[in-house]
């Protein structure tokens, strides 16, 4: 008798369920806390991609400006197979007393299809991070209002 009275109890069912409960809670909030530590990493990147991009352009953007800059008379787009190509500068970029990234900018001249370009290529870079950037410039020497650009990440 005493048996068949322990058997119909259900004094631990409780307990039985609470803890299934708590390990699915535990499961569903590991599951969640992946996903937004994968959505704080590609959120990171995806900065750390513009962020280099914006220090290549700071490259293209001097280089340009140089090629432009009126010397002797003449801009140096002009009169540019005077200077010894390619020609390259590298610069550290510092805000606040920190380093912010570097670029490395080059200028050369490439013809293709009888038409002379000047070509300007700027690699992004931030520090302790992979990733570059390199933006690319493309200047008709005979028409400077002949532009072409590319971006490519890597």
């Amino acid at each position: 008798m005493q048996v068949r009275r322990q058997l119909s109890r259900e004094d631990g069912s409780a307990l039985l369920w609470a803890i299934v409960l708590m390990m699915l809670l535990v499961v569903f909030g590991s599951a969640v806390n992946l996903v937004g530590m994968q959505n704080n990493k590609q959120i990171k990147r995806q900065y750390d991609v513009i962020k280099a991009g914006y220090i290549a352009e700071a490259g293209v953007e001097l280089a340009y400006q140089t090629l432009f800059k009126v010397n002797g008379g003449s801009r140096i787009i002009d009169v540019i197979d005077a200077y010894s190509l390619p020609r390259s500068h590298a610069e550290t970029l510092v805000q606040g007393g920190q380093v912010v990234g570097n670029f490395d900018a080059k200028i050369d001249i490439d013809t293709k299809d009888g038409v002379d370009w000047v070509v300007i290529t700027s690699v992004g870079s931030l520090p302790n991070s992979k990733i570059r950037v390199e933006r690319v410039l493309k200047i008709n020497r005979n028409n400077s209002e002949e532009i072409i650009r590319d971006e490519r990440i890597y």
